[in-house]
C-alpha cells in the first residue's frame, strides 16, 4: 500500500475553505433545518495542494516505519537567517559518550531547555557534525524573513538528511513561522507551505522526523549559528548537552508510529 506519511498536511487548507460552509450547515441543524452541504469552490491553494498529494503517490513513497525515539538517535540542528545569509550548525548525539551527570555553574542560560553547559543533571554529550555559512542568491535576499528562515532548514536538510533514516533531527530556529511550517507541514503563505511540504516529503523519502522547537535569540547567540548567519565562522561551539527529558517532551507529541 502507498501512503503520504505528513499525513493530512495536504489537505489543511481544504479544511479551511470547507470550515464555513459546514458551520452554516450545522447552525442549521440546531434549528431543526435540515440542508445539504453547500458546494465550496476550490482556491487555486487547495488545487496545489491535491496536486501535491497525487503526486506524492506516483513517487511510491510514504511507506512508514516505526521511528526508534531514543535520545542516544537524535540529531540536533540550529539555524538563522540574517541579512546576509544563512548559519546551519549540525550536531549529533555521540553514542560513545555514557550518560554524564553535570553541574549547573554561574555560565549565562538562555533557555530552560538548556542544551548548554550550564544544565544540571543527566545529559547526553553532542558533538559537532557541520557548521556553516551560506550566503543569499539575490532572489533569496528579497524574500521575506519568514521564507528566509524556513530555507536555512530546508537547505540543511537536503545538503545531509540522505544519512537520517530512522533517526530524529530536533530542529532549533527562532522564527515562530517556521517552527509552525515544520511541525504543521502547512502555511497560509504559499511560498512557506511550498517549504513545509517539500520538507514533509522528504522526511518519507528518507524515513527520518522532523520536529522544531523554538530557540531565543539569546540562545542563537551564545551557541554560535547566529554569528554564523552574518559570515563569523570564528564562533566556536559549546559542549553541548541534551537532557533525555526534554528531547521526549519535544518529540513525542509529533511522533505517532505507522505502518
Amino acid at each position: 500500500a502507498r501512503a503520504v506519511a505528513p499525513g493530512r498536511a495536504f489537505l489543511r487548507r481544504a479544511y479551511d475553505a470547507m470550515l464555513p460552509a459546514y458551520a452554516l450547515r450545522m447552525a442549521n441543524a440546531g434549528r431543526g433545518r435540515r440542508m445539504r452541504m453547500p458546494s465550496v469552490v476550490a482556491t487555486l491553494e487547495v488545487i496545489s495542494d491535491l496536486q501535491w498529494w497525487r503526486d506524492a503517490l506516483q513517487r511510491n513513497i510514504g511507506v512508514s516505519m516505526l521511528l526508534e525515539v531514543n535520545p542516544s538517535r537524535l540529531i540536533s540542528l540550529w539555524t538563522d537567517a540574517s541579512g546576509w545569509g544563512l548559519g546551519i550548525s549540525l550536531y549529533e548525539a555521540d553514542v560513545d559518550k555514557p550518560l554524564t551527570a553535570i553541574v549547573a555553574d554561574d555560565s549565562p542560560s538562555a533557555d530552560a531547555d538548556a542544551l548548554l553547559p550550564s544544565s544540571a543533571g543527566e545529559c547526553y554529550a553532542m558533538r559537532v557534525v557541520s557548521r556553516r555559512s551560506v550566503r543569499y542568491s539575490a532572489s533569496e535576499g528579497e524574500e521575506s524573513s519568514n521564507v528566509r528562515e524556513l530555507t536555512a532548514i530546508q537547505r540543511a536538510c537536503h545538503r545531509h538528511d540522505a544519512d537520517w533514516a530512522g533517526r530524529v533531527c530536533l530542529v532549533r530556529t527562532d522564527n515562530t513561522a517556521s517552527v509552525s511550517c515544520v511541525n504543521h507541514g502547512t502555511s497560509p503563505s504559499p511560498k512557506l507551505a511550498a517549504i513545509a511540504k517539500d520538507l514533509k516529503l522528504r522526511q518519507c523519502e528518507h524515513g527520518y522526523l522532523l520536529v522544531a522547537v523554538h530557540a531565543s535569540g539569546k540562545s542563537m547567540i551564545l551557541e554560535g549559528t547566529d554569528r554564523l548567519s552574518r559570515k563569523d565562522e570564528r564562533s566556536i561551539a559549546p559542549d553541548f548537552r541534551l537532557r533525555p527529558a526534554f528531547f521526549e517532551e519535544h518529540v513525542a507529541p509529533w511522533w505517532t508510529p505507522s505502518v
